[in-house]
C-alpha cells in the first residue's frame, strides 16, 4: 500500500536523523536535505496534488521537525516556530497548521482544497463548531471523505481546518447534519499556542 511505503521511508530517514539528545527538535534543513524534501514531496504530492506540494515546499529552507521521544517517528513540521503540519502516521499523510492552510489559500483558487460557508456562521465555525451542509456555499469537486479541508467564508477569509465526513455530492444535495470536523477555529490562535 502506498501508505505504508511512504511511512517505511520515513521511519527510515528518521532512525538515521535522530541523535539520543534530549532536545528532539531537529533541523534537518543541513543533513540529507534533498532526501527529507524528497519525502516531503511525495507524501503532499499524494495527499493533495503536485502544485499543491510545491507551495508547501516553498518553505523547506524554513522547516524545523519534532520528533516523538518514545518512537522516534516525526510529528510536527514546524515554519516560524508555529506548527506547520501534524503527521498523521495512521493515515501516512499530514493535518495542516494554519500556517499551511494560509499558504494553500494564497497560492490557489476557490474551492480548491475548500469548503466555503455562509458568512452569517463564519463566527461559529472560527470558534471550532462542526460545519454542516446547509451552510456551505461550494466545496471542491476533487475531495473526498477523510480528506482535510480549509473552510472559508465566502470571500475566501481563513475560518478553520478540519476534516470531510461527507463525500462533495451529499453537501451539495444538502444532506443533514455535520460534513466537515473542524479540529481548529481560527480563534483558537489566539487561546493556544499552535
Amino acid at each position: 500500500m502506498l501508505n505504508g511505503t511512504f511511512f517505511l521511508i520515513l521511519t527510515y530517514f528518521i532512525f538515521l536523523l535522530f541523535d539520543n539528545n534530549n532536545d528532539v527538535h531537529m533541523s534537518l534543513n543541513n543533513y540529507n536535505q534533498d532526501e527529507i524534501e524528497s519525502l516531503l514531496r511525495g507524501i503532499f504530492t499524494y495527499q493533495f496534488n503536485a502544485s499543491v506540494a510545491s507551495v508547501l515546499l516553498s518553505t523547506f529552507p524554513k522547516m524545523t521537525f519534532k520528533f516523538s521521544h518514545k518512537t522516534k517517528k516525526l510529528k510536527y513540521i514546524y515554519v516560524d516556530n508555529q506548527i506547520f503540519a501534524s503527521y498523521r502516521p495512521q493515515t501516512g499523510t499530514f493535518s495542516l497548521g494554519f500556517g499551511a492552510a494560509n499558504l494553500i489559500l494564497h497560492h490557489t483558487s476557490m474551492p480548491t482544497l475548500r469548503v466555503v460557508v455562509l458568512t452569517e456562521v463564519q463566527d461559529f465555525i472560527k470558534d471550532g463548531k462542526s460545519v454542516f451542509s446547509q451552510h456551505v456555499v461550494d466545496v471542491d469537486p476533487s475531495l473526498h471523505i477523510g480528506d482535510e479541508v480549509i473552510i472559508v467564508n465566502e470571500t475566501d477569509e481563513l475560518l478553520a481546518i478540519g476534516k470531510l465526513f461527507y463525500p462533495p455530492i451529499y453537501i451539495r444535495q444538502r444532506v443533514k447534519g455535520s460534513c466537515v470536523k473542524v479540529r481548529k477555529g481560527i480563534h483558537s490562535i489566539n487561546s493556544l499556542k499552535e
